[in-house]
């Protein structure tokens, strides 16, 4: 499960799951880079995990601040997460 950094409801909650039963990898926007996508791929090889869930939400406040930039070092997108 890939969800958002800044969600208000956890995934175990959607899917009515115990802690530690599902796999849960959190990001800011769901942003994928070479350490999550190892994670990912370590509970692919490893564990046996069957399925892959993308989870986002609305009104996401790190979407918004990113798609607010200016360019890789604008300082105002990052001041509103």
């Amino acid at each position: 499960m890939l969800s958002c950094a800044d969600s208000q409801v956890p995934p175990e909650h959607v899917f009515n799951a115990g802690l530690g039963e599902l796999f849960v990898i959190r990001t800011a926007g769901q942003v994928i880079d070479h350490a999550i996508l190892a994670t990912a791929e370590y509970g692919v090889e490893q564990l046996h995990i069957p399925l892959l869930v993308v989870m986002g939400h609305e009104s996401c406040e790190i979407v918004k601040g990113a798609a607010g930039a200016k360019g890789p070092y604008d300082r105002r997108a990052s001041s509103t997460w």
